[in-house]
């Protein structure tokens, strides 16, 4: 998923862009600042200390939200709502870490989930938005016979009080009591302020050190009290939750959305599936795809069966077109398993080191040149089990080797084909192993060698996420999805400058 973020000098900004290089699920698309920022021009991947992209900084956030399928924001709530229009305009997914929103401004971002998919989080820590679900349950059961204070420590250089965790862990509560938070909300106490008066939701604020976030939810009566309490170690749980927010909106709709959603908390919004595809219409909707490409082929280039498992290995998290500019000469000279442990690990990771989570990978290629030669006489099997024993090989990996070298009946499900199997109708599944199994049933049998390649081209480059090019869609007469792009939309997106 072609993930962009926005504010990206920040601390959090550095750790979203250090969080998606890292996740095998998503590509950095784009990162910009603002106009005047000193980081402008500077490689996104290099600011956040860790490995370089082909990425500039730009000041260009409407270039970035046309080409990205989520866009990440923790900037500031008059730039968010630019933003929002942005991803209203560009069908563009964005996840909204912002805090500090008045009234109204809230009320106009919600309003935008009407055309695209907001994704709001006070925070984006699991543990925190489970502790807001206790502390909603806990105030319905306790109800104003024990009073409710909300503590909360940040790190000296916040600058909104009390923060955006703590005044969502007030509506929680004041939820469960079914009473309003602005009503019973006492924020401020100083001098002589009399007794508290019942049912209040008071806050206190602390500010000092680096603390990254300390909350405290307390329940007190006469004669005992209950807490509940967050402590956050690592700023990662934020920006891991956010990139797996952005990856989330893939399979979701418009609207506006929020962690309880995302986690299953709130029962009211699911996923629903697309009716399924009838017998005739599978068999016309693969007629179709392999009109346009009879002799579909990966995108990935290589000289070997070895180089082939190498290749698909180094495109986790990685363009095709990447691991190709890595490989081509690599490839030239290193064929098989003893010339890759003989070039080792060192000039390995020389070769390899625009790619994505090169050291990892590097690791994972040498460990498993070395149990091929071991376990199988330097040969690819052509076993699924085997095959996933292997170091940095998954089911995935298998899948697209056993399929392209041996010519077996596999289709190997990505983000594309998971997603062209959902929203077309093809292969509803709530995960990538039911739709892979789906696919297997439904796709008939004159089809299923080339329908890996059919489907996961038909995604890149046709179905995408966020900006499907439904107008020129060869099968968009048979696909089940409801919200399909106009050819004004789409044109409209496409006159959009690149990044």
């Amino acid at each position: 998923m072609k993930i962009g973020i926005v504010g990206c000098a920040g601390r959090m900004g550095q750790m979203l862009i250090k969080e998606v290089l890292g996740n095998p699920r998503a590509t950095l698309i784009g990162a910009t600042e603002a106009p005047n920022s000193s980081v402008l021009g500077h490689d996104p991947g290099l600011l956040a200390g860790g490995v370089a992209t082909d990425l500039k900084i730009t000041e260009d956030a409407k270039a970035l939200f046309a080409n990205a399928d989520a866009v990440i924001d923790f900037t500031a709530p008059k730039v968010t709502l630019m933003h929002a229009k942005l991803a209203a305009d560009n069908f563009t997914a964005l996840i909204v870490g912002t805090t500090g929103f008045e009234p109204d401004q809230q009320t106009q971002l919600e309003a935008f989930g009407a055309n695209a998919f907001i994704f709001q989080a006070a925070n984006f820590s699991v543990g925190v938005n489970l502790l807001m679900g206790l502390s909603e349950q806990v105030g319905s059961l306790l109800g104003n016979d024990y009073d409710a204070e909300i503590l909360e420590m940040h790190h000296k250089n916040k600058v909104d009080a009390p923060s955006g965790t703590a005044l969502a862990l007030g509506k929680a509560v004041a939820k469960g009591r079914g009473v309003d938070l602005d009503a019973v909300s006492k924020r401020v106490r100083d001098g002589i302020t009399g007794a508290r008066t019942p049912g209040d939701i008071g806050f206190a604020t602390l500010r000092g050190g680096a603390v990254i976030g300390d909350h405290t939810v307390m329940f007190a009566a006469d004669g005992e009290r209950v807490e509940l309490t967050h402590k956050a170690s690592d700023r990662t749980i934020y920006s891991a939750g956010a990139v797996r927010a952005a990856i989330w909106s893939q399979s979701q709709g418009n609207g506006f959305f929020g962690m309880r959603h995302m986690l299953g908390f709130n029962k009211c919004i699911r996923t629903k599936f697309r009716e399924p595809m009838k017998k005739t219409d599978v068999y016309e909707f693969y007629t179709h795809l392999a009109k346009g490409r009879p002799n579909p082929t990966s995108d990935l280039e290589w000289t070997s069966t070895f180089t082939l498992l190498v290749a698909v290995v180094l495109s986790a998290q990685s363009t095709d077109v990447g691991v190709n500019k890595a490989t081509h000469e690599l490839f030239k000279t290193v064929d098989t398993p003893e010339k890759m442990l003989a070039l080792g690990e060192g000039k390995l990771k020389n070769h390899i080191k625009t790619i994505g989570l090169f050291n990892g990978k590097a690791k994972n290629v040498i460990a498993l040149s070395h149990l091929l030669i071991k376990d199988h006489n330097s040969e690819i099997p052509n076993d699924q089990k085997a095959l996933e024993a292997l170091p940095g090989v998954g089911r995935k990996t298998a899948n697209v080797v056993r399929n392209i070298a041996f010519g077996e009946p596999t289709i190997a499900v990505d983000t594309h084909i998971f997603r062209v199997g959902n929203r077309t109708g093809l292969a509803p599944g709530k995960n990538v192993v039911e739709v892979e199994n789906k696919l297997l049933k439904v796709t008939p049998k004159d089809f299923v060698h080339f329908a890996h390649h059919w489907l996961i081209l038909h995604g890149r480059y046709t179905c995408k996420a966020r900006k499907p090019d439904c107008p020129s869609c060869e099968v968009a007469h048979l696909c089940r999805f409801k919200g399909k792009t106009t050819l004004e939309a789409y044109l409209s997106q496409k006159s959009t400058p690149s990044v």
